[in-house]
């Protein structure tokens, strides 16, 4: 299971209470789940008095509710969900602090104690089972909060979304992913409510725009997971051809996300995917 499934899980069957008390859970389940390392090990990474302290740092600038602390304590950019865009630097996150760092969100970090609840790894720091994953230079990498403002955001984005879309395709449960290849635009989307299949693959010629009728659509595709890093693909059938979209997250840099054309087994394109700046 990976962030991507804890967001389909939690989308469609919890209330928006429970789908974030339920989310950070499985995120934090989902970290245990990854191959254990000693403590000798996790200390090759940093030490505990370390860690703490650098929470304890992110911790106090909070409750100061000094923004601008809490924007230079935070790796950019900033990524959110699709196809919302990313905080870019310090100025749009300060005047984005009241939609990423809501009351609620405040309070669990002030309450926080880092010496009791604190855990970490390879991947970073986390605090809050997961809802905030911290580099080891202390800085926010990642945000798996959505506060009530992001939620009404996400869904008029989506909204948006469609109207820049050919009406053929405009109906699905999620955005997934949109991006260029040297030769096509492709797109993903989920149709419907199943946890690990249900997507939608849509590509144009280069030439053209996501307005324009696809020219080629392939449903009921599946994601493949590789590993417990987050690193996964999509895969989608359409007879003689198996189109292939790989998603890499962990890895050596630079890290490219790819699509793969295979045709009776021979790969006959392959090309990295390059996205728009969100």
């Amino acid at each position: 299971m990976t962030l991507l499934k804890i967001n389909i899980i939690c989308s469609f069957y919890m209330s928006k209470e429970s789908k974030v008390k339920t989310k950070l859970l499985l995120i934090f389940f989902l970290i245990l789940s990854f191959p254990s390392i000693s403590e000798a090990e996790a200390d090759f990474y940093i030490d505990k008095p370390s860690a703490v302290k650098l929470v304890q740092k992110l911790i106090n600038a909070v409750k100061a509710d000094n923004k601008k602390q809490v924007a230079a304590l935070v790796n950019y950019p900033l990524g959110r969900r699709y196809p919302l865009k990313s905080i870019k630097n310090q100025e749009e996150f300060i005047e984005n602090y009241s939609t990423l760092f809501d009351e609620k969100l405040k309070k669990e970090i002030i309450e926080f104690n880092p010496e009791r609840d604190i855990f970490w790894n390879w991947q970073g720091i986390a605090l809050l089972h997961g809802g905030i994953w911290l580099d080891f230079d202390g800085k926010i990498r990642s945000l798996n909060f959505d506060s009530d403002k992001e939620q009404v955001q996400w869904d008029r984005a989506i909204e948006k979304e469609k109207t820049r879309l050919h009406p053929s395709i405009r109906n699905f449960t999620k955005p997934i992913l949109e991006g260029e290849t040297k030769t096509h635009i492709i797109r993903i989307d989920q149709e419907g409510d199943e946890f690990y299949g249900n997507y939608r693959y849509s590509s144009w010629t280069i030439t053209k725009t996501t307005k324009d009728r696809p020219d080629l659509v392939i449903r009921n595709g599946e994601m493949e997971l590789e590993g417990t890093g987050g690193n996964h693909h999509y895969v989608f059938k359409n007879g003689k051809y198996i189109y292939t979209i790989y998603i890499s997250l962990i890895g050596m840099a630079p890290l490219r996300d790819t699509l793969e054309v295979q045709k009776d087994g021979t790969t006959i394109l392959h090309q990295e995917i390059q996205y728009q700046s969100r």
